[in-house]
């Protein structure tokens, strides 16, 4: 799989998803969404894993939406409605996961990265 603003790996038994846009601080675009399920799906179709950890590249975990998106959003209801259903169905794909998931926050978490965190079973955090 190749990915643009995730970086997704297995570990032994354990899945790595690093979101990789740390020039934008990590803020969500709907690639970045669309990249995240597919490596959700990836992870609850592989038996052998038995966690899965998110995490963020740079000095943020996540700001939440890249604000690129969400100015066009401003603009217009039907894209702004689609990202936050988007992002919404993304959260519980997230929770729905049949391993542990970890938010390892390595930096700033505002507004949807808070939320990423939130969909999380565990949090580790580091200042």
């Amino acid at each position: 799989m190749g990915f643009n603003s995730i970086l997704f790996e297995k570990v032994d038994r354990i899945a790595h998803i690093t979101l990789n846009r740390p020039k934008a601080l990590n803020g969500i675009t709907f690639e970045m969404m669309d990249e995240i399920n597919q490596a959700l799906m990836d992870i609850r179709e592989d038996r052998r894993i038995k966690a899965a950890v998110i995490t963020g590249a740079g000095r943020a975990f996540c700001v939440g939406a890249d604000i690129n998106v969400l100015e066009g959003g401003l603009h217009d209801p039907v894209q702004m409605r689609h990202f936050l259903e988007s992002i919404n169905q993304m959260f519980f794909n997230i929770e729905e996961l049949p391993v542990p998931v970890i938010a390892g926050v390595n930096g700033l978490a505002r507004a949807g990265g808070f939320e990423l965190i939130l969909a999380c079973d565990l949090v580790i955090a580091v200042s």
